[in-house]
């Protein structure tokens, strides 16, 4: 800030005006730097210089004090906003909103939904996705159910972070009947599950041992374009071993389909050994050779795994 304020004094020494965008700017910088008290005498210099404050004066000192918990000068703050032309915007009480989630106190929270609807402001899926973001930190599954009934039941769009956060929140407390309910209902409302939301519900099912649908999942996942990581071809790797799987990749190399492909195939400890297993199920006939099929199928259709070229022959 010691540059920007510089900048500032050389700017009144030369007699040059500011705009409202100069003090906007100087006063995000000092909310950045923790100096709100220095962004509040800005506002006091603006109306001495006969310049209107608007959301990007206000906006950054409400923001900045609603983090800290100082609810109170935070809403002293926007009464003075409500007082010049603009008034407050949609940001102003997602600002209040976030803070009081941060501090987990929804009943504040809960009455600035009502001050900005009272006030003619419309919630927009971010202001509730403060309160998505509480549940899911605390683990508080009743409550992130019953907003999102509630919001499905009033007609508010859900964006694709709601039902991350809400997906978060019923994977990591194993929900399953519930993540797999929500998904379905996410994918409705035309909103494909992303890498993260993808990632957690496979990983759940193969904590809950539900292979199958995790296998299933993983396919949707791909065909939609969707780049898997390597830690959950790894999570599926190790679930086709606690399915009894365990002997098949000594037998990648034996006999059968395996022995036309010609030399020995080296048992890979790296990335390449979901595809080993993969195809050891398949070529071998052993458990699942149908979902094994399909799933190198995908793994060389979508070039997600650099597959060597003498295993593309098994699948002429």
């Amino acid at each position: 800030m010691e540059c920007a304020e510089a900048f500032w004094a050389e700017m009144k020494k030369e007699n040059v005006k500011p705009t409202v965008v100069t003090y906007g700017t100087l006063v995000e910088g000092y909310c950045r730097m923790q100096q709100v008290e220095r962004a509040k005498e800005l506002i006091d210099e603006m109306k001495r210089e006969g310049i209107e404050p608007n959301a990007v004066v206000f906006n950054p000192i409400i923001d900045a004090l609603a983090e800290a918990g100082r609810f109170e000068e935070a809403l002293g703050m926007v009464e003075r906003f409500l007082v010049c032309e603009s008034g407050p915007t949609i940001s102003t009480y997602n600002s209040l909103i976030k803070g009081f989630c941060k501090a987990g106190d929804l009943v504040g929270a809960s009455r600035i939904i009502k001050m900005m609807i009272s006030r003619g402001v419309v919630p927009t899926p971010t202001t509730y996705n403060y309160f998505f973001w509480y549940f899911s930190k605390s683990g508080k599954i009743e409550e992130g159910m019953n907003l999102y009934t509630k919001m499905i039941e009033s007609g508010y769009t859900l964006d694709r972070l709601t039902y991350h956060l809400l997906l978060k929140l019923l994977c990591e407390e194993e929900r399953l009947e519930l993540a797999v309910q929500v998904s379905k209902e996410m994918k409705m409302r035309g909103l494909d599950m992303d890498l993260a939301t993808s990632t957690m519900l496979i990983h759940l099912l193969c904590r809950m041992y539900k292979f199958e649908e995790a296998v299933l999942e993983f396919e949707d996942m791909i065909r939609r374009g969707v780049v898997p990581q390597y830690i959950t071809f790894q999570r599926l790797k190790d679930e086709l071993h606690k399915c009894g799987l365990s002997g098949i990749m000594s037998g990648v190399g034996g006999p059968g389909i395996m022995s036309r492909v010609g030399g020995t195939l080296k048992r890979d400890r790296s990335r390449f050994e979901m595809v080993h297993t993969g195809i050891g199920i398949a070529c071998g006939g052993v458990r699942n050779p149908v979902v094994a099929y399909t799933l190198l199928n995908l793994f060389l259709h979508f070039n997600v795994v650099d597959v060597p070229n003498y295993w593309r022959g098994l699948l002429v």
